[in-house]
């Protein structure tokens, strides 16, 4: 189902109809119970989605300098598996970004050296360290040309600043 959606936005920025911003949502991740590890119930919708973002992507081709892919989710897991061999939501999470003007090969943020108990936020979640908005403000800003300081164009009342992660 994820492939098929990406694959209609390919198609959409290889007709060259003026696309800008598009968005497509992937289910089944709210997974609580025998998580695992490649038979988990995460890793069905793990290998769906990078499976898909790969077809996506040789499937633009020509149009890669054109696209930037954001990834993100409402809500991260926790650190500490439940009864249920599995993990319940939590705060910290990650996003991931691909683009041919993207600075890759990094990882922003910060991660506890050790995952115990007191280096994290109630003793199971991964603390948050980077905003969201940073990083939307970036692509904002770098990749669409919209100065998100301005006005609050995007983020209003928002103060904080650009993540850098884009070449240039």
């Amino acid at each position: 189902e994820l492939g098929r959606r990406m694959r209609q936005v390919a198609m959409l920025v290889k007709s060259e109809v003026g696309l800008e911003v598009a968005f497509v949502d992937s289910a089944g991740w709210d997974t609580h119970v025998r998580q695992g590890t490649g038979n988990g119930s995460f890793s069905k919708p793990a290998t769906d989605m990078s499976e898909a973002i790969a077809a996506f992507w040789m499937d633009l081709g020509a149009y890669q300098d054109d696209v930037l892919l954001l990834t993100m989710t409402e809500f991260g897991r926790t650190v500490r598996q439940n009864g249920s061999l599995g993990t319940d939501h939590g705060r910290g999470s990650c996003l991931f970004m691909l683009g041919n003007e993207v600075e890759g090969g990094r990882v922003h943020g910060t991660v506890p050296e050790r995952l115990v108990k007191d280096a994290l936020e109630d003793g199971r979640d991964l603390p948050v360290t980077t905003d969201f908005r940073s990083v939307f403000a970036e692509v904002a800003g770098h990749h669409l040309r919209i100065d998100p300081s301005k006005d609050g164009a995007i983020f209003p009342g928002w103060v904080g600043a650009r993540l850098r992660l884009m070449k240039g």
